[in-house]
């Protein structure tokens, strides 16, 4: 039997093999393609009640290790998915192929498995940007024996499909997904369930839930949604929920079994099965159009001669060209230790440490601040006098701007994994050990606007926050502990803003901003996500309230948080009136201090 370090490199030569024939003959379709790595770390498979936890990516136990490949694609002319060529170089991807004893002609469940790493394409899994499953069926990936599919060459003689599963994958995902293979349809789909219908919906685990709405619209969503569910149990998402609080209710985001199917063995089961191919096409067409759109408006800028910095809009694409390209933009200290290899050892010298999972080193030049925070601003002016939409950064602050929304997705990519890639896997293990996607954006405070921002964890699992400008006292950023830990409501540190200087800290780390006295305070904030991490116990755990620890002692008044807390009139009283619209959630009640329970 071939043992587990033969199948490793038996498998890496096969993907080697791929790139080597890739490079030779390039397509136009790719841009780009980089070697072979393995990750670190990996959450295996299971069948089990829980996820399991990260483990280091060596195939233990007899689990396939897991190989990567990235890559930087582009769709063809007249797909609403190509990226105009005034703000996006291409469309950044990532492949992940499993070490497979006979791969990879015997193991079709375990071809490369694909991860759209630009965010602005919005035909993807919201919960980790890995490609719908109808998508392998489509590539010939399914487990149904359609491997040959993937394996032989195709798309006629304009456009032949590479040899090799490396090839052949990407190959599918450019002139199979986001190429326009099926007409617009007209008026309405027809979806599987109705309101009122009894069903079961994927929030990390399947639990009940009841369809009370359909084509609604979501928080920040970019089309509308087929469902809206009412958890019918939120011990499922909470282990021990009030029984006074609203009902949670989620949206799926796709009227497909990966998110929402019918109950096993119930009669709706029979209807959910049947295959339509109309509603399919509504969703490629509706979040195609949602992308488009986008794109249109932000080359609107570019082509308009607005942009102040163009090269800002065109970062290089190859890694060496990309070093480069940042040396010349980062704090002297950074640039020096990033063109000397980024090793993690030297790292020590460049950051301070604020408190456990929290540190700061100086990030950007002053110069580089300026005409990022000049671009971003002139960008808001024109929006604001073409009437352009400009999305907020998330539900917590009303000023501000999304840089994957304005054009500036692949500088902030490129700085993702040209510098902020290495400092998280040094500083991170496991939740840093992978960067994959990002949301990036800028926030503002001042006197009158945005002042301040209650206590929170950020939907990242490692955050980078950069002080851009510009002159203000105040705006602090109070840190507490990681959430689920016993100590994540005590007080940790207080980090003051300096312009360059970048403060970094795991997603899950409670923090919130104090209130600005002067002046005004723009930020440029990267939210990083490593999708093997999410589907971990680590992640999974303290999300859904699974693996909450129990506090020790009360909370630290300026922990506190009147948007999250369950306790905050025990301790401060009545809540603020712009917390009436949010649900508190935090802690659950098997894990919050009670005076009268303490020994």
């Amino acid at each position: 039997m071939q043992s587990a370090m033969a199948r490793v490199q038996t498998t890496e030569d096969h993907v080697i093999a791929d790139i080597a024939r890739l490079r030779k003959d390039a397509p136009d379709w790719l841009l780009w393609i980089g070697d072979v790595f393995t990750s670190r770390y990996m959450t295996p498979a299971t069948e089990g009640p829980l996820p399991p936890e990260m483990q280091p990516n060596t195939g233990m136990a007899g689990q396939a290790v897991e190989l990567r490949v990235r890559a930087v694609v582009l769709p063809p002319e007249g797909s609403p998915y190509r990226p105009p060529a005034e703000c996006y170089l291409g469309i950044r991807v990532d492949v992940t192929v499993f070490s497979t004893v006979g791969y990879p002609a015997t193991h079709p469940d375990t071809l490369p498995r694909v991860t759209l790493r630009t965010n602005a394409i919005h035909h993807v899994d919201i919960t980790g940007s890995e490609l719908r499953p109808e998508f392998y069926s489509r590539a010939g990936c399914a487990s149904d024996g359609a491997h040959s599919a993937v394996a032989q060459h195709g798309g006629g003689p304009e456009c032949p499909q590479p040899s090799g599963t490396v090839g052949a994958v990407l190959w599918h995902l450019v002139h199979s997904m986001l190429t326009p293979s099926i007409e617009r349809p007209l008026g309405s789909p027809e979806l599987r369930f109705a309101v009122g219908d009894r069903v079961e919906a994927n929030v990390g685990a399947w639990v009940s839930a009841t369809v009370v709405a359909v084509w609604d619209h979501a928080d920040e969503a970019p089309a509308l949604q087929p469902y809206r569910l009412r958890i019918d149990d939120d011990s499922a998402m909470s282990n021990q929920a009030d029984q006074d609080q609203e009902p949670t209710e989620v949206w799926a985001p796709d009227d497909t079994d990966a998110y929402v199917r019918a109950p096993p063995g119930s009669a709706l089961e029979a209807r959910a099965s049947r295959p339509n191919a109309e509603r399919a096409a509504h969703v490629w067409w509706d979040l195609a159009d949602a992308t488009s759109h986008r794109w249109d408006v932000v080359a609107a800028y570019a082509r308009g001669g607005h942009a102040l910095h163009p090269e800002l809009f065109h970062p290089p694409i190859v890694p060496v060209e990309s070093i480069a390209f940042w040396s010349t933009r980062l704090a002297p200290a950074v640039a020096k230790w990033l063109v000397a290899g980024a090793d993690a050892v030297t790292l020590t010298e460049l950051v301070s440490v604020e408190c456990p999972n929290v540190s700061s080193f100086e990030l950007f030049s002053r110069e580089f601040c300026e005409e990022l925070l000049n671009e971003i601003e002139h960008y808001e002016a024109i929006a604001v006098e073409r009437r352009w939409p400009v999305r907020r950064p998330n539900s917590m602050n009303a000023h501000g701007a999304i840089l994957n929304e304005i054009g500036l997705e692949a500088l902030a990519g490129s700085l993702q994994d040209t510098v902020l890639t290495p400092l998280a896997a040094a500083l991170f293990a496991p939740q840093g050990s992978e960067l994959m996607t990002h949301h990036t954006f800028m926030v503002s405070y001042e006197p009158g606007l945005d002042l301040g921002l209650d206590m929170h964890t950020d939907d990242s699992d490692v955050t980078f926050n950069v002080c851009l400008g510009k002159e203000f006292t105040g705006a602090g950023l109070q840190f507490c502990g990681v959430l689920g830990d016993p100590d994540h409501r005590q007080a940790k540190a207080r980090y003051h803003h300096q312009v360059g200087r970048c403060v970094v800290h795991l997603g899950a780390q409670r923090h919130g901003a104090d209130d600005i006295e002067t002046g005004r305070r723009r930020n440029l904030i990267i939210w990083n996500t490593n999708a093997s991490w999410r589907k971990s116990l680590g992640y999974i755990g303290p999300q859904h309230q699974i693996t909450y620890r129990p506090e020790q002692g009360p909370p630290d008044l300026v922990c506190l948080s009147h948007t999250h807390d369950k306790d905050w009139e025990v301790y401060k009283g009545a809540r603020p009136e712009t917390s009436s619209r949010h649900t508190p959630w935090c802690p659950p009640d098997k894990a919050r201090f009670r005076e009268d329970a303490a020994v």
